[in-house]
């Protein structure tokens, strides 16, 4: 007799084309769909910014994903006399709003919240064996914002999943007193797709991919071009991303280090992969946290290996993966190493080479899916015991 699948619900906050949304995607699109059935709940309705298209909502749909709207359940709960007394004669404690989600909530297996940031919210709806099936994937960093975990209670008990080593978890849930950490490195699905090549003449171009936000700084990058123009004028800097460039600081940098006429803002872009490659884009500058690639963009763009190399975050110590994945705490050696890519074919391939191999080994998503499936198999066990 075949086992029944498993229900999963996966809690976002909605179907903008950002990181979270995209590991979701990711992980929806690779998970074995004879084990586990996939709801998605969405703590925002559709259209809810008129600059952000839902661009993973029809995704999500052709996979067959069930798609539920946390409005529309608020909405669905009747606060009639009648069922008020219900609740009032079955002793139940809590409001019937309260009673009516949590019943939601029941109907799965295990629930990943998506996004550390949604958890907050989610919690006050969720009872004590609930929690207990609960995964808090974290898919930001204190060192991109130091509050995030503010409005936890750190004396509960949690179980986190992020892509972050057990030295560096350590560090970023150094508040809380206990909690269990499963590892599940940002992996990307690989695509069938042209390679970078290294071109030898004309003007060369570094592309910064990331959000215009304070959240994601961009002034050691601003700094270190401006040092890179005096020993390689033949260079400009493309920064895509959406965001407002003058609202979020960074024209402010740009006019105070003159560099108008060589940082050019190129605004969102749908398809990263196409864009870079289309734009000849010669080297990627990225950020870096805790000695990793600081997001899925890294591993986009090392999946047609475009060569990169990254500006230290996190101010941590460097590791074995500098090699391949060079970190970078000062400027002039930043310049230096973007000099040498920028000019010596041998080095450029080299490095582009290394970069498509480590990801293509450890960040295959389609292979590392099964991590979060046990993950999810031992949840259910744990609770059948």
């Amino acid at each position: 007799m075949n086992n029944p699948k498993v229900d999963i619900l996966f809690v976002v906050s909605e179907f903008w084309q950002a990181g979270t949304q995209r590991f979701t995607y990711e992980v929806a699109s690779t998970i074995n769909r004879q084990l586990f059935n996939i709801t998605i709940l969405s703590l925002r309705p559709l259209g809810s910014n008129e600059n952000w298209a839902d661009y993973y909502y029809e995704k999500h749909l052709s996979l067959g994903d069930k798609i539920v709207f946390f409005e529309d359940l608020v909405a669905s709960i009747k606060q009639s006399k009648f069922s008020r007394i219900k609740n009032r004669i079955s002793g139940r404690s809590l409001p019937v709003k309260d009673k009516i989600l949590s019943d939601f909530f029941e109907k799965y297996q295990a629930i990943s919240i998506l996004g550390e940031y949604n958890f907050p919210f989610v919690a006050k709806y969720l009872n004590k064996i609930q929690k207990e099936r609960t995964i808090i994937h974290i898919m930001n960093s204190i060192h991109q914002y130091g509050e995030i975990y503010s409005k936890f209670n750190k004396q509960e008990k949690f179980l986190f999943c992020s892509g972050f080593l057990e030295s560096e978890i350590q560090e970023e849930l150094k508040e809380f007193s206990n909690y269990e950490h499963y590892y599940l490195p940002l992996s990307v699905s690989f695509l069938e797709t042209e390679k970078w090549s290294f071109t030898e003449q004309g003007k060369k171009k570094i592309g910064i991919f990331t959000r215009l936000t304070l959240h994601k700084p961009l002034d050691p990058f601003f700094y270190a071009f401006h040092l890179l123009l005096d020993k390689f004028p033949e260079v400009e800097l493309h920064i895509y991303g959406s965001g407002d460039p003058e609202e979020s600081g960074m024209l402010r940098y740009v006019k105070q280090l003159n560099l108008q006429e060589k940082v050019i803002f190129r605004g969102h872009q749908t398809n990263l992969i196409d864009t870079a490659l289309n734009d000849k884009i010669d080297l990627v500058w990225f950020h870096s946290y805790y000695g990793q690639p600081g997001g899925f963009a890294s591993f986009d763009i090392s999946s047609v290996a475009i060569p990169q190399l990254f500006w230290n975050f996190s101010n941590t110590e460097g590791s074995a993966k500098d090699a391949i994945f060079p970190i970078f705490n000062h400027l002039n050696s930043l310049v230096d190493r973007s000099v040498e890519i920028l000019s010596n074919c041998g080095k450029a391939e080299a490095l582009s080479k290394a970069q498509y191999e480590d990801t293509l080994k450890n960040r295959n998503m389609k292979e590392n899916v099964v991590l979060l499936e046990s993950l999810y198999q031992s949840i259910v066990q744990k609770e059948l015991s």
